[in-house]
């Protein structure tokens, strides 16, 4: 059978393909290549792109950590490889249209990151509660003042001296920001 499949190449005048696990030797993020070995020991393969278009900027990147393995896919009888698979990877790229993730060991970045970090709920919805919690006891302290006549507002002052000492915590983006993912 792949005799004829062989013919059938030929005769469509279709190159086959050769698959190559390889060793990363060298990683060019600018050019978007890799060089690696074989690990069958045939000659480096050089300058496999790591996206089919290697000049373009759409699509997906995979960036292999040096020293990782990978499957290279070869048309035969040309120079041409391109990075299939990789067992261990420093940074994914995606990019579709405007929009762009970026996944690395330090976190995920969404469109750049110039947003800052993402927000903890959690912790967003705790702080907007502490400030709820004093704004409500301070509108039930003042609802429940009765004016005395001629005090000059010392019975009113007193109703509140107890809250006002009480300093809320200001808080700090660290507090709620998840710095992992950045958007």
């Amino acid at each position: 059978m792949s005799q004829i499949a062989s013919i059938i190449r030929s005769l469509a005048g279709h190159p086959s393909s050769v698959l190559k696990v390889c060793e990363v030797t060298s990683l060019d993020r600018g050019a978007r290549t890799i060089d690696c070995q074989p690990l069958d020991e045939t000659a480096p393969i050089l300058g496999a792109s790591l996206q089919a278009d290697s000049g373009g900027t759409q699509g997906m990147t995979l960036y292999p950590k040096v020293g990782s393995l990978v499957i290279v896919g070869l048309v035969e009888g040309t120079p041409l490889g391109a990075v299939l698979l990789a067992d261990e990877l420093d940074e994914l790229n995606v990019q579709i249209g405007d929009q762009q993730i970026s996944i690395t060991r330090e976190g995920i970045i969404l469109n750049e990151g110039k947003l800052g970090g993402i927000i903890k709920i959690a912790d967003l919805t705790s702080k907007i509660n502490t400030l709820e919690r004093e704004f409500n006891t301070l509108k039930q302290i003042l609802t429940s003042w009765t004016p005395v006549p001629q005090d000059g507002g010392a019975s009113l002052k007193g109703s509140v001296a107890s809250w006002a000492g009480r300093q809320l915590q200001l808080t700090r983006q660290s507090d709620y920001e998840d710095t992992k993912v950045k958007h």
